[in-house]
Order: structure tokens, then C-alpha cells, then sequence
């Protein structure tokens, strides 16, 4: 039997990681610009940044090329793909009506005493925003 402090596949020697120094976030870059305060982890927002940078380059650079190549890309996916978006959709929806017949759908976000800030109508307004329009899906 283990307790939460042992690591069954730990071998002698080693220590978990609520056993050590470490700080979650200690190496994190903290600014404040304006009133928008950020916490930057370096090594991710360094990547993700300079990818996000070289792609809008390269697509403004040489916009027929990125054209056809997204045209391309586009069929090869929904060619070779489809049934992952199909099967996706349907997870979702069955995850959703899973929420709904089980006791699972009455938890609470935030915890027992978590109550909502603001009128329903903001909140139910919010929700159906972030929806698309039946329209838009032809």
C-alpha cells in the first residue's frame, strides 16, 4: 500500500517533487504593461512566439504560395481526416448529454460554495455568444 508522500516507481535516492525546492513558476518572467499584468513562462512563450511570428512572415511574404498550400492542406485533411472531425463532434455531444442524465451534471464549478457574480441573463447571454449560428454551418 502507498501513501500520496511515497512514489511506488521512484527508486531509493529520489524524491518527489513536493519533497524539493522547486517553486512552480520561480523561473516565470512577471511584468506589468499598462493595467495587464504577465506572468511569461520563458522557454514556452519564446517557442510559440517566434513559430507564431515565422508563419504570418512566410504567409505574408508569398501569399500564392500559402494559398495553394493551404488549399492543399485543407484537402488532404478533410480527405484523410473526416472521421476524426465526425467522431470528435459525436464525443462531444455525448459528453454533453453524459452531463446531463448523470449526477455529474449537478457539480459545481468552483466548489460547493461557488455561487455566480451576476444576473443569469449575463451569464446565459455569455454562453449562447460563444456559440456559433445554426446558419453558419452549411
Amino acid at each position: 500500500m502507498t501513501t500520496p508522500d511515497t512514489d511506488p516507481d521512484a527508486t531509493d535516492g529520489t524524491r518527489l517533487i513536493d519533497e524539493t525546492d522547486y517553486e512552480v513558476g520561480q523561473d516565470n518572467i512577471q511584468t506589468q504593461i499598462g493595467p495587464f499584468g504577465l506572468d511569461i513562462h520563458n522557454p514556452v512563450f519564446l517557442i510559440a512566439g517566434l513559430g507564431i511570428v515565422a508563419f504570418v512572415l512566410g504567409t505574408l511574404m508569398v501569399p500564392e504560395a500559402a494559398t495553394s498550400m493551404f488549399g492543399g492542406l485543407r484537402d488532404w485533411l478533410t480527405g484523410n481526416f473526416s472521421w476524426f472531425f465526425i467522431l470528435s463532434g459525436n464525443i462531444f455531444v455525448l459528453f454533453g448529454l453524459m452531463l446531463i442524465v448523470t449526477p455529474l451534471g449537478s457539480v459545481r464549478l468552483g466548489g460547493a460554495a461557488a455561487r455566480r457574480r451576476g444576473p443569469i441573463t449575463a451569464m446565459r447571454a455569455g454562453s449562447r455568444c460563444s456559440l456559433p449560428p445554426a446558419w453558419a454551418s452549411a
